[in-house]
This record gives structure tokens, C-alpha cells and sequence, in this order.
């Protein structure tokens, strides 16, 4: 019976640890998509408030020189390295979130 109830903690545990992972993501993905919807917001002259996460950056004239733009912004904001073809292969603020949210290490 001791070992059942120690093996359960130990599910317990790992199950919780994997919420929290997964709940530290979302917070992080929510993070910098309020950062993209500023920086596409500043760049373009509209109010944050117009601008739809899941519309392809393209809507809102990203050319390739705002792209190379974006890709240098990226890497001071959030310190890692993104290729130049970032905001062409996640064309649009979520799909762009979710993958940067992924590199970005949690906050200690």
C-alpha cells in the first residue's frame, strides 16, 4: 500500500509540475503577443486595439525590410536568435508568439 500511495505522489507531482509548465507557456505566449501587437501597432500607425493576432502580418504591410526589422527587435527584446525568415514561416502575431514563447526561457 506504501508503494502504491508513493507512486501516486510521484504522479502527483510530475502531473503538477507539467501544469505549471504548460500555464508558464500560455502566460509567456500571451507576453509576447501583447509585444508583437505593440510593435506592429507603433510601426504601423494603428491603435493596438486593431490589430487581430491571427490576421497574417502581411495585412498590415510588413515588407521583407519591416520583416529583417522585426527580426532584430525580436532578438534584443527577447534574447535569442531568430532566422530572417521568422515572420514568414509564422506569418501572423500567434503563430509567432507560440514559437518565440517556446525558446524564451521561463522567468526564475
Amino acid at each position: 500500500l506504501r508503494v502504491k500511495r508513493l507512486a501516486c505522489k510521484e504522479v502527483f507531482a510530475a502531473m503538477s509540475n507539467e501544469f505549471a509548465t504548460a500555464a508558464q507557456l500560455d502566460e509567456r505566449v500571451l507576453e509576447v503577443a501583447e509585444w508583437l501587437s505593440a510593435w506592429v501597432a507603433t510601426r504601423q500607425n494603428l491603435s493596438r486595439d486593431s490589430i487581430d493576432p491571427a490576421l497574417p502580418f502581411a495585412c498590415y504591410g510588413l515588407d521583407s525590410v519591416a520583416a529583417l526589422e522585426l527580426t532584430a527587435d525580436l532578438e534584443d527584446q527577447f534574447g535569442i536568435a531568430t532566422p530572417d525568415t521568422v515572420a514568414w514561416s509564422h506569418p501572423n502575431i500567434t503563430e509567432l508568439a507560440i514559437w518565440i514563447a517556446q525558446l524564451v526561457p521561463a522567468a526564475a
